[in-house]
């Protein structure tokens, strides 16, 4: 069974020890308006299995051997994938089971009916990761803003960056097909968070902002192996996953990490489930569109290592007649990034103006380490919009103590 389904269906709770959901939600600055007296009680399935013949195996440690289906890298498998069958039903679904270790490779998944997950009965994390960021050039960058190993050798031999910037905020992963699921998986943008050698070896030079490729920053720092970009002046827009406007997508216990748009949510029509995630990030960290649905989450300030400044977990942007996000219980806290700096924020602003519709539903917002909330009393942002104007809505919002409040 397919975890999505036209009627969502999700968690048998809002708020700790009960059973039914509020009757009614509250925008900022609107009164109470009727709705349903109990949410549905179960939860979408989870990931199905498969045929022993349809699993791969990732493992960075292994050389590829296609003829036993082990692969080193996920990209490999996935371009393996794609000749197995045609993707056409669930019966065709490929398993990608990937070992655990740090995985360096920005990844497309472009075949329908496709599962990355943590192999099972093995110890430690599966790291999905890269490093692009917007405001720079790299020598790998190919002429449609990804990576390309053509680019790379061609361009570090010439001793010339890409003259193109990256795609798709320099998304790590990103997801252009219908019925993906993902189990047990951190999907990291590092750009944000630390160096590595393989960013440096890649040439990496912040674009000028006369006569850059990117029409809207440039003269960025330099970034070198010394670089602090933890800090607050090097963040910029990096994305650690883009869903584009694809369908029946659902992540289990995965992470998304990075601090500027970490995750994008694609524009209409696509359905996307999280249940018992974790979303890191600072400034409107969850954007975009679609119907998505955040069940039992944890929403995470990344902060930063010299400034205090607050951010926006969402800045939904929906194209009309569809549903936008519902942030379903879970719980809104700090990050427990070394050094970090964090102050309170919101849950939104509306990056789609009126049409940015969200709800907060049975959140708990955690405190910070000076003891204070860490979501503001106005508990949402203007935009070009105001709060109140942009479908936003929030009930049974909790304290740290479990206490009831009221941020509308």
């Amino acid at each position: 069974m397919k975890p999505l389904c036209p009627a969502y269906t999700v968690g048998s709770s809002v708020t700790p020890g009960e059973t039914t959901a509020p009757s009614e939600t509250t925008a900022p600055g609107e009164t109470p308006t009727p709705g349903p007296a109990v949410l549905p009680s179960t939860q979408p399935n989870d990931i199905p299995m498969v045929a022993t013949a349809n699993v791969l195996t990732v493992d960075a440690t292994q050389t590829t051997d296609a003829d036993n289906k082990v692969f080193k890298t996920v990209t490999e498998a996935l371009a393996y994938a794609k000749t197995m069958n045609s993707h056409a039903s669930e019966s065709d679904r490929i398993e990608i089971s990937i070992v655990p270790g740090i995985y360096r490779e920005q990844i497309n998944v472009d075949s329908d009916y496709i599962t990355l997950r943590k192999a099972e009965g093995t110890n430690g994390d599966v790291l999905l990761t890269w490093y692009y960021g917007i405001g720079y050039q790299y020598y790998s960058v190919g002429t449609n803003g990804y990576y390309s190993k053509t680019a790379y050798d061609t361009n570090k031999a010439a001793g010339t960056v890409a003259n193109v910037g990256v795609a798709t905020w320099g998304a790590a992963t990103s997801i252009n097909a219908n019925d993906f699921y993902a189990k047990d998986i951190i999907f990291e943008n590092s750009f944000n968070r630390y160096m590595t050698e393989e960013e440096i070896d890649d040439g990496v030079y912040a674009s000028p902002k006369d006569g850059g490729v990117y029409t809207d920053t440039g003269d960025k720092p330099a970034r070198t192996a010394d670089s602090n970009v933890y800090g607050s002046n090097f963040t910029e827009r990096a994305a650690a996953m883009a869903i584009q406007n694809f369908d029946r997508i659902a992540f289990y216990n995965c992470q998304f990490l990075s601090n500027q748009d970490t995750l994008y949510t694609g524009g209409k029509a696509g359905r996307i489930y999280f249940r018992d995630c974790t979303i890191e990030g600072q400034t409107d960290y969850i954007f975009g569109g679609n119907t998505c649905v955040f069940d039992n989450c944890d929403f995470n300030w990344a902060g930063f290592a010299d400034a205090t400044k607050g951010g926006h977990v969402t800045a939904c942007k929906n194209s009309s007649s569809n549903f936008g996000y519902l942030l379903y219980g879970g719980r809104v806290n700090a990050a427990s990034t070394s050094g970090g700096q964090f102050t309170q924020g919101d849950f939104g602003r509306p990056w789609g103006g009126n049409d940015s519709p969200t709800a907060a539903i049975g959140v708990k917002i955690n405190n910070l380490s000076n003891e204070t909330a860490a979501i503001n009393a106005n508990g949402w942002a203007n935009w070009s919009t105001l709060a109140k104007e942009s479908k936003y809505y929030e009930y049974g919002t909790l304290d740290a103590n479990g206490n009831r409040i009221d941020l509308s």
